[in-house]
Parts: structure tokens; sequence; C-alpha cells
């Protein structure tokens, strides 16, 4: 894990000199999205991994109905009124 307990508070391993000024620049930024240190890193990872152009199903799914020359569907609306709702 990447924080280990360390006299009441939480801390970073400090590898080779200047990871104090990252640690701050990190706790900065946290502060100012309203973050944990923590979810900073996680949210830091995720942006970093995450391909920008990854389709979603719904854009993935209106493609190939484009491909197809599209679909037409007729939803008819059920009009009857609901029965109001007991809570006896």
């Amino acid at each position: 894990m990447l924080w280990q307990r360390k006299r009441g508070r939480n801390s970073l391993p400090s590898g080779r000199g200047g990871f104090q000024e990252t640690h701050r620049a990190l706790r900065v930024r946290a502060a100012m999205h309203g973050r944990s240190t923590e979810a900073e890193i996680r949210a830091i990872l995720e942006v970093a991994v995450l391909p920008e152009s990854r389709i979603k199903l719904g854009t993935y799914l209106a493609e190939i109905s484009r491909e197809v020359g599209g679909f037409n569907i007729e939803i008819e609306r059920d009009q009857t009124p609901n029965e109001p709702i007991s809570f006896e």
C-alpha cells in the first residue's frame, strides 16, 4: 500500500530527495479538488491509465445503428392512470 502509518499520521515513502516537494504539491492539488491525498492519487492514476478515446456503450450502439441504416421505434405510452398508493 502507498500509505504507511507513522507516528499517527499518513506518510509516503521518501525516495531520493525532492519527494517531499512532490508530496506537498500533491496535498495542495488534493485540497484544491476537495479530496484526500489518497483520493487525488487515485484520480491521477485513473486519468493516466484510462484511454481518452474509450468508446462507451451508448456511443458504440449508436454507431452500429448508423452503419445498418438506423431504425425507427414507435413507442406508445400507456395512458391508463395509475392507482394511488395506499400506505395502510
